[in-house]
């Protein structure tokens, strides 16, 4: 039998789902929005597929990070993060070479999308673009996006799947006020890696033999 812990947690979830609902036929329905976007995460794949996953969330203005920005500056950006509300069950047009796809966003704004181009890509080089183009909700100004993509070429003989706080950069989630000091008061910019984490990330991608 469920504790009480996972019914309330049940039960919010619940709530949240039917709120965003409401709130998203609502704004379909008037057509009010405070301008949209899609945030694309790098997707990976090999030379005959391609796999992108992103999220589409209300535009809330955050700047790019920069060595100088002020702790104000990240304070701010931090809570535009939090504050931003996703767009569930939105529809984008995914587009690569000749292929397009239309996929449809989950209850939290997240989406993903499996490319099989229809023939394989070139090993010339690592990073391919994909072009994404919000369909719905509908926008007043077009709302796009482009995604990259790392393709490993068939030489490839391992992959590497890593965790970034603490393993790449410097964290310090083991101690509380470190962390939420480094996470809400520094930006990406800021944010130290551990020493020879380059190198190792180097001698990875050039392998056994150094190609």
């Amino acid at each position: 039998m469920a504790n009480w812990h996972e019914v309330i947690a049940h039960v919010a979830h619940d709530v949240e789902i039917h709120y965003d609902r409401l709130k998203t036929r609502l704004q379909n329905r008037i057509g009010r929005y405070n301008g949209l976007m899609i945030l694309p995460y790098r997707g990976y794949g090999s030379i005959d597929r391609l796999y992108l996953k992103g999220r589409v969330l209300e535009d809330k203005g955050i700047t790019t990070p920069e060595d100088d920005d002020s702790i104000w500056d990240n304070l701010l950006n931090m809570y535009k993060r939090f504050e931003s509300d996703e767009i569930p069950y939105s529809k984008v047009l995914v587009r690569f070479q000749s292929v397009e796809q239309i996929v449809t966003a989950n209850e939290e704004g997240f989406f993903e999308v499996l490319i099989e181009p229809p023939s394989p890509v070139t090993e010339d080089k690592m990073w391919w673009e994909v072009d994404l183009e919000l369909l719905e909700p509908r926008s007043d100004v077009p709302v796009t996006a482009t995604g990259t993509v790392l393709v490993s070429g068939p030489q490839a003989q391992y992959g590497v799947i890593s965790d970034i706080d603490d393993t790449v950069l410097q964290t310090g989630a083991e101690n509380l006020l470190l962390m939420a000091r480094t996470v809400f008061l520094g930006n990406a910019r800021t944010r130290l890696p551990f020493k020879g984490v380059a190198a190792l990330y180097r001698a990875f991608y050039e392998g056994i033999s150094g190609e």
